[in-house]
């Protein structure tokens, strides 16, 4: 029996359209110098913080973790930034006291963010079972 060549056929793979993306990562942006996500926080952002937090109360809803946390947030211009962490070498302290604080930090963190979710849910359950949530 004779093989059969190869078909001269190929599949052709039609690149999809281009299209500029709304936000690009890649570059930075207009304002201040910094890319999109390393702004934390926008004047319009934290007044939608401010009205979110007003809503929830008017709906008897548990406090919220502040979001995000004023003690990281650092001015640079008209917005808000998170600087990258670090261990800084100049302050006193030896590297591994200053490594400790910070997982320490990072711990009361957690529990906090746990003993929040607890009692959000303990919050919920009580108003499904009395009927008031929907």
């Amino acid at each position: 029996m004779r093989k059969r060549a190869a078909s001269s056929r190929r599949k052709v793979l039609i690149p999809p359209p281009r299209v500029k993306p709304l936000v690009s990562l890649s570059i930075p942006s207009r304002r201040h110098g910094l890319h999109p996500v390393e702004i934390a926080e926008t004047p319009f952002s934290r007044i939608l913080g401010i009205a979110r937090r007003e809503k929830w109360a008017e709906l008897g809803e548990p406090p919220r973790p502040e979001h995000p946390p004023r003690r990281y947030l650092v001015p640079h211009g008209e917005v808000m930034i998170e600087p990258r962490e670090s261990i800084d070498g100049r302050a006193p302290g030896t590297f591994r006291e200053k490594e400790a604080a910070r997982d320490e930090r990072y711990r009361a963190d957690a529990r906090a963010q746990l003993e929040w979710e607890a009692q959000a849910r303990r919050d919920y359950e009580r108003r499904r079972d009395s009927g008031a949530a929907s």
